[in-house]
Parts: structure tokens; C-alpha cells; sequence
């Protein structure tokens, strides 16, 4: 796929706009500055593409049915999609830029909404090196928040209230000198190991060594 096709999209998508519009093949083919027979070349081209329907109506200067389904960005995305599964780096970066886009932004912009759901995974862009995230290790406001989206704690607050995370239960002695928490049955870790309380006590134990959080 290249990105003049793209670009060639999205003129006649600046002129006809989204949604379903009557144009003769003669005024396609002025959109794209091509012959007639190119300009059906390209629209079948960009049907099979998903990008657009073309309905044609028998008879020269009678007008068919365009309908535009994609925003050209959105089929920009769709095309870097299908890049990314082929690894094919250089075309992405080609198809970012199209019609004089700026490419660092153009990157931004699709990483920033890029959820790709085969995977459950989000690409986000990070102006910096990340540091390791281990919730341990890390002091850093940004970095903290991404801990916070993937680790678990035994409790959390919820409208300055304690409530269950790891654990469902938790109650201690007379003199609250001695806590046992009950943790929720069957959690796993990302690689379907169990969670046991003796992970638990070494993350304490981690803690309290730790000259940051003891």
C-alpha cells in the first residue's frame, strides 16, 4: 500500500465529503488528475481496501453512488495496522507523513489511540527512559502511576475509606499489634502462577529493607 493512494483518498474525500454523494466517474477522475479508467482503477482499489463503495450507473455523465466510509486518517491507521503486523517500519513511517503531514506527530497521534485489541495492548509515546518498574525501586510520579496500573496492593482507599484489593478480609488482635489478612482465592500473576501469602511476606520483608519505604 502506498501512501499516495492515501493521499489520493483523501481528495476526494475533501470533496465529496463522508457518507453517500452522486458524482460521474468524469468528476472522480478530476478529484485524482487521472484518465477515467485510472480513476476506476483507483476506486475499486480503495473498495477493496474498505476505505469506500463505489456504485457506478450505466451511461457516460450519468452519476453513481461514492460513499466515503473512512476519514482519511482512520484509513491511514488501518493501513499502519496492517504495517506493523508485517514489521515494515519504513512504510509506517512513510504513511504517518502523508500529504505533508509532520511524521512526529502523525506517530503520536496513532500510538496515543492505538489500542490494539488481539494483543490487550496499549502503545503509548514516552519523552524519556523509563526506569525499572518495580513498585520497590521507583520514586518517580509517572513511573508510580504506571505501577499503580499494574500491580495490586492488599487494600486501597476508595473515598477515604479502606476498602479490599488482594485481600477481601483483614482483623487484628486486642491492641492491633498483630494483623491477618485473608487473601481472595485463586489470584495469579501475568504467568498464571498463584499468588501465595509466603509472595506477600517477601514483598514486605522487601519494604522494610528498603531505605526509600522502611
Amino acid at each position: 500500500m502506498s501512501r499516495r493512494k492515501l493521499e489520493l483518498y483523501e481528495n476526494i474525500f475533501n470533496r465529496v465529503g463522508p457518507g453517500k454523494s452522486k458524482v460521474t466517474i468524469v468528476e472522480v477522475a478530476a478529484f485524482l488528475h487521472c484518465s477515467e479508467r485510472h480513476a476506476r482503477t483507483l476506486l475499486n482499489q480503495m473498495t477493496a481496501l474498505g476505505w469506500l463503495t463505489w456504485s457506478p450507473t450505466v451511461g457516460r455523465g450519468n452519476k453513481g453512488i461514492l460513499n466515503c466510509l473512512l476519514e482519511p486518517i482512520q484509513a491511514c491507521h488501518k493501513e499502519i495496522d496492517k504495517a506493523n503486523d508485517n514489521s515494515n517500519l519504513d512504510l509506517v513511517y512513510k504513511l504517518v507523513g502523508f500529504n505533508g503531514r509532520d511524521t512526529a506527530a502523525g506517530l503520536w497521534q496513532y500510538l496515543s489511540q492505538a489500542v490494539t485489541e488481539k494483543h490487550n495492548t496499549i502503545l503509548a509515546p514516552f519523552h524519556r527512559c523509563m526506569k525499572t518498574l518495580h513498585p520497590h525501586f521507583v520514586t518517580e510520579r509517572t513511573e508510580r502511576h504506571f505501577i499503580s496500573e499494574i500491580y495490586q496492593t492488599l487494600v486501597e482507599e476508595k473515598a477515604n475509606k479502606v476498602a479490599g484489593n488482594l485481600a477481601h478480609f483483614w482483623e487484628s488482635n486486642h491492641n492491633h499489634t498483630v494483623w491477618t489478612f485473608y487473601l481472595r482465592p485463586e489470584t495469579q500473576f501475568h504467568d498464571l502462577s498463584l499468588l501465595t501469602a509466603d509472595d506477600v511476606v517477601a514483598s514486605f520483608k522487601g519494604l522494610i529493607h528498603s531505605a526509600q519505604w522502611q
